[in-house]
C-alpha cells in the first residue's frame, strides 16, 4: 500500500524522495521540487486562463490578454514560467524524471469579494506559446469541474501519465519548450466572472513535483549519497496504473480527500492482484 501511494499521491509523505521502481534509476538522485505561482484574471472582464503540466522547470503559462471579441480569445504568454524554489533542480540536474506531480488550487480572494467560478480541465494539449486562439469559456476536456470561488475554495489535481515519456528520463525544458511533450496530462484552469480588476491575482497554485534526476557531470561525487536503487517490481508499476484508473484526476477539496481516495483505490488494485495471482495458482495446478 504505501509503494502505491509513493508513485501515485504526489503529497503522501511516502512520496518525497521516492523512485520509479521499474529498475532503471542506478545511479539517480530524488528531489521534491515545490513551488507557487499566483493566478490572475485580465483587464475588468473578470477572466483568466492557464495550462500547466509535469514539464519542469517550466511547468506552463497563462494568458496575457484577452480580446473581448465574439467570440473572445486569449492571447496566451510567449514564454512558459517557472516553479518557484526550482534552483537545486536547475544546478544539479543533467537529465530527471517525474515519479509523481500534482497541484492544489486554492482561491485567496477575501470572502467580502469572492465572486465567479473558475474550471478544471484534463487535457492532452496546449495551445502555443503567443497563440490567440483560445476562445473564453471553452469548456472540454476528459474530466472538467466547476466550482465557485469562494472562501475556502480548494481544488487539487494530480497529474497522470499518457504516455512512455513519462517514464524516461529527459533533460530540462526552457522557457520557450512547448508543454505538451512531457508524457503528462495537461492541467487546465479558467476563471470566468472574477473581480473586474486587471492583473488582480485570485487564485494560489501550490505545485508539488517528485522527481529522480541524474546530476552533472560536475556533481557526480554526489552519487555517494545516492539512495539504493529501487527494484524492479512490476506489480507495483500494473497495480499504479489501475489505482490511476480508480481515482479522477481533479478532486474537490484538499490532500487529503487525494489521500483517502488513492489508499481506496490502491486497495481494490491489491485485490484484484491477489485474486489474479490466486487465479493463476488454481490455473496452474490443474495442467
Amino acid at each position: 500500500m504505501e509503494q502505491l501511494c509513493s508513485v501515485t499521491d504526489p503529497f503522501c509523505y511516502k512520496a518525497r524522495n521516492s523512485k520509479w521502481p521499474d529498475g532503471l534509476g542506478n545511479g539517480t538522485m530524488t528531489l521534491q521540487v515545490r513551488g507557487h505561482q499566483g493566478f490572475q484574471v485580465l483587464g475588468t472582464a473578470g477572466v483568466g486562463i492557464g495550462y500547466f503540466t509535469g514539464a519542469l522547470p517550466y511547468n506552463g503559462y497563462q494568458a496575457v490578454s484577452q480580446d473581448g471579441g465574439t467570440p473572445a480569445k486569449y492571447t496566451m504568454a510567449a514564454a512558459n514560467a517557472e516553479v518557484a524554489g526550482d534552483a537545486n533542480f536547475k544546478l544539479f540536474t543533467q537529465n530527471y524524471r517525474v515519479v509523481s506531480w500534482g497541484v492544489i488550487i486554492r482561491n485567496i480572494l477575501p470572502a467580502l469579494t469572492a465572486q465567479g467560478f473558475m474550471t478544471i480541465s484534463k487535457v492532452n494539449t496546449a495551445p502555443a506559446l503567443s497563440s490567440a486562439v483560445e476562445v473564453v469559456g471553452t469548456q472540454y476536456g476528459s474530466e472538467v469541474v466547476t466550482v465557485p470561488l469562494q472562501a475556502g475554495t480548494q481544488v487539487t489535481a494530480i497529474g497522470k501519465p499518457i504516455g512512455v515519456e513519462a517514464r524516461q528520463f529527459v533533460v530540462q525544458n526552457g522557457s520557450a519548450t512547448a508543454i505538451t511533450g512531457s508524457g503528462w496530462d495537461v492541467i487546465k484552469i479558467e476563471i470566468f466572472g472574477g473581480p473586474a480588476t486587471n492583473n488582480l491575482v485570485c487564485l494560489d497554485l501550490e505545485f508539488v513535483y517528485n522527481v529522480e534526476i541524474q546530476v552533472t557531470d560536475v556533481y557526480t561525487p554526489m552519487l555517494q549519497m545516492a539512495p539504493p536503487l529501487a527494484p524492479n517490481k512490476p506489480q507495483v508499476v500494473k497495480a499504479s496504473t489501475d489505482v490511476f484508473k480508480g481515482i479522477g484526476t481533479i478532486i474537490e477539496g484538499g490532500v487529503e480527500q487525494v489521500g483517502a481516495k488513492v489508499i481506496k483505490s490502491a486497495g481494490s488494485a491489491i485485490e484484484d492482484m491477489l485474486k489474479e495471482g490466486l487465479e493463476w495458482g488454481l490455473a496452474a495446478l490443474t495442467l
